[in-house]
């Protein structure tokens, strides 16, 4: 199995993305996009998109913290326009980076593993990484186990009194 997929708490990435104001998000496409790298698929997610979300998630939490320290009569049209304007930036890198990271997982369990995990376009549009990240424990749950080889002293034990058998049996056989 790849070594940046790892099984982590979805209740846990959806407290620090609200705790953090997105910024855990940003922070798991990027620990995604490293993942997927490794797996070898052909579907990539692009380093310039999580570095947007990021700065477009930072840039959002600068001017959150500027409108809740200034009093409203100074905050300007033009400040509640970026604001909105960062909101559509961040919600349309979250989908394109979930829908991205949805098909490079597909390719990897379904076709790369040949596991059968269903993936679904809906629950990844509207859950996004909390969705995906079900989809990758899921995956890690599943992971086959490992056989492991048996011991070699329970064979050589064995080996040992069917040859002493044999040698009587050979014995036997000649007088």
């Amino acid at each position: 199995m790849a070594e940046g997929i790892k099984k982590r708490r979805v209740i846990l990435i959806l407290t620090l993305s609200i705790v953090t104001f997105g910024i855990y998000a940003a922070i798991w496409f990027m620990r995604v996009k490293k993942s997927i790298d490794a797996l070898g698929t052909e579907k990539k997610l692009k380093m310039w998109m999580t570095v947007t979300f990021l700065v477009a998630v930072l840039l959002d939490m600068a001017l959150l913290a500027y409108t809740v320290i200034t009093p409203p009569f100074l905050i300007s049209e033009s400040v509640i326009l970026l604001r909105h304007v960062l909101l559509v930036v961040n919600v349309a890198m979250v989908l394109n980076l979930s829908l991205q990271t949805e098909k490079a997982l597909d390719e990897y369990f379904n076709r790369t593993q040949n596991r059968n995990i269903k993936m679904s376009l809906v629950p990844t549009f509207f859950f996004t990484l909390l969705y995906l990240q079900h989809k990758i424990n899921q995956f890690v749950s599943s992971a086959p186990a490992k056989v492991q080889p048996p011991q070699t002293q329970a064979y050589a034990g064995q080996e040992a009194t069917s040859t002493t058998a044999g040698d009587t049996d050979s014995g036997a056989e000649g007088a």
